[in-house]
Formats: structure tokens, C-alpha cells, sequence
């Protein structure tokens, strides 16, 4: 089966299709621009209802507990993979789903807390005092 443009009973022009299809490429690059104008505006809108739950759950998937409970997810679904014997395809596939969730919780942890935190300091701490003297 030919398709429109390159069959020889075509009724349409080659040119006109792609000048078509290039007027129409070309209206959702714009709207979409005019569409993704509106995050740009200087107040930033007001927060959306869902935001703060979100950020709960965010939270409490990044914290010390999430870290825990991931590696303990790769430990164990490590662990019934090697040891597990002849389980069934189903089981498998729950016991991969467990290790992809757990890795993403552990490098999310990982990530944040370890590699890209730099030094953090907080505002009211005072470190030490330094005085200069002249010789």
C-alpha cells in the first residue's frame, strides 16, 4: 500500500501537502510559545491546590526513612532472586518492580543528600572568629 503523497493517481500536489504541513508545524510552534508564555509572567500565579500534599509526599520520599526502606528493598529483592529458587513469572516481575522503585528512592536520596549538597551552612551559625594582626 502506497501512501498519498508518492502514489501516481495522486490529485494533490507534493508541494502543497508539505506547504500545508509546514503552515501547520509552524501554528503549534507558536501557540504552543504563547501557551508556555504564561509561566513566565512576574507574579508566578498562585499555588495550585495539590502543590502542598505533593511536597509532603516529595519530602517523605527523600528523607532518612525512604533511604532506609529502599535499601532494604534492594537487600531483600536481591536476595529472593538469588535464593528464590523456581518462582513464578509474576513474582518476578513484582520483585523487579520493587527493585526499580527502591533504586529510584535510593538514588533520588543518594543524589541529594551526598553528591550535589556542597557545603551547607546555616545562616546563624558562627564558625570561628579570625583576627588579623599586623607584624
Amino acid at each position: 500500500m502506497q501512501s498519498l503523497i508518492y502514489s501516481k493517481n495522486n490529485t494533490y500536489d507534493q508541494t502543497k501537502i508539505f506547504f500545508i504541513l509546514g503552515i501547520i508545524f509552524l501554528l503549534f510552534f507558536i501557540l504552543g510559545d504563547v501557551a508556555c508564555a504564561a509561566d513566565a509572567t512576574e507574579g508566578g500565579g498562585a499555588s495550585l491546590p495539590w502543590e502542598g500534599p505533593l511536597q509532603k509526599i516529595m519530602k517523605s520520599l527523600s528523607g532518612p526513612v525512604a533511604f532506609v526502606v529502599s535499601l532494604l528493598g534492594i537487600v531483600v529483592g536481591g536476595i529472593v532472586l538469588i535464593f528464590g529458587g523456581e518462582i513464578s513469572e509474576f513474582v518476578k516481575k513484582i520483585i523487579y518492580l520493587v527493585l526499580v522503585i527502591s533504586l529510584i528512592v535510593f538514588a533520588r536520596s543518594l543524589l541529594t543528600g551526598t553528591l550535589f549538597s556542597g557545603a551547607v551552612v546555616p545562616e546563624n551559625v558562627v564558625i570561628g572568629e579570625v583576627q588579623w594582626t599586623k607584624n
